[in-house]
């Protein structure tokens, strides 16, 4: 569940979804269309923010029971159009002139000079709501409510009766109706797992599909206007470009990691 939502890269998500909404669909009303662009532009164009990230992942077992939860937790900076985040073992940073994925564990530094379009892009669910609004959204009910005691809103996108066969039965999005970010996005779908059978005495690797109800819930805290320091956005905090050998070294904190330019190993060259 965990590797199929958030591959190592990072995330794709929901607040980027311009262009799809953009396509006039009369199941989205004008005041949703509304909020969900001022969502898009909100990371893009906040200066000095950081945050954190919760990814909760819920999977019960339809047949038994039982309940499996995991979690992983992320920390987020954005300074214009450059932003930064750590999430487990994966780092990653994008200035205006290239972008860093490093995976710690396996010890492999990725540098490409094909950036994302925008910081939003780098924050979960942005390819679920693209294709729901995009492809769906006549099979779901669009609701937006708020809460005057707490300051929430909601938008959330919930199945019609009778429909079947959708990617997802609802995606909950919660936001400060003030500032406009997100709190918590929660998104509900079925899915079969294949585990290992040990319910057969004496048979040994046989596998099984399990019916799965999944829960993945995106929660946001700890908004504040950071003093960052410029260097995190710098190149030279990752590589530099050896003239002698004309080709990219990685600094000393990396010295044993791989490198990787534009998918290119230079270790092999």
């Amino acid at each position: 569940m965990r590797n199929k939502i958030i591959p190592i890269t990072a995330m794709l998500i929901m607040f980027g979804i311009k262009a799809v909404i953009a396509q006039t669909n009369n199941n989205i009303s004008t005041e949703v269309k509304e909020k969900l662009y001022r969502m898009s532009r909100a990371f893009d164009s906040s200066y000095f923010l950081a945050f954190n990230v919760d990814f909760i992942y819920t999977a019960l077992d339809t047949v038994t029971g039982k309940t499996e939860t995991s979690q992983r937790s992320g920390n987020y900076l954005v300074k214009g159009g450059a932003f930064s985040y750590t999430l487990g073992d994966i780092e990653f940073m994008q200035n205006d002139s290239m972008a860093f994925t490093i995976s710690h564990q396996s010890k492999v530094l990725f540098v490409s000079k094909k950036k994302l379009p925008s910081a939003a892009n780098t924050l979960p669910l942005k390819t679920m709501v693209d294709s729901l609004v995009a492809n769906y959204s006549k099979y779901y009910s669009i609701t937006s409510n708020s809460n005057t005691a707490s300051g929430d809103s909601t938008i959330k996108f919930e199945t019609l009766n009778g429909s079947n066969g959708l990617p997802y039965k609802s995606i909950e999005i919660t936001y400060d109706k003030k500032s406009i970010y997100p709190k918590q996005v929660e998104v509900k779908y079925d899915e079969y797992d294949e585990v290992s059978n040990d319910t057969i005495p004496g048979i040994v690797g046989i596998r099984k599909k399990v019916f799965r109800a999944k829960t993945m819930d995106i929660v946001f805290s700890n908004y504040k206007m950071a003093n960052i320091d410029y260097s995190v956005f710098k190149n030279e905090r990752y590589i530099y470009f050896d003239r002698m050998k004309k080709q990219y070294i990685p600094v000393d904190q990396f010295r044993d990691y791989k490198l990787y330019v534009n998918g290119i190993n230079l270790a092999d060259n």
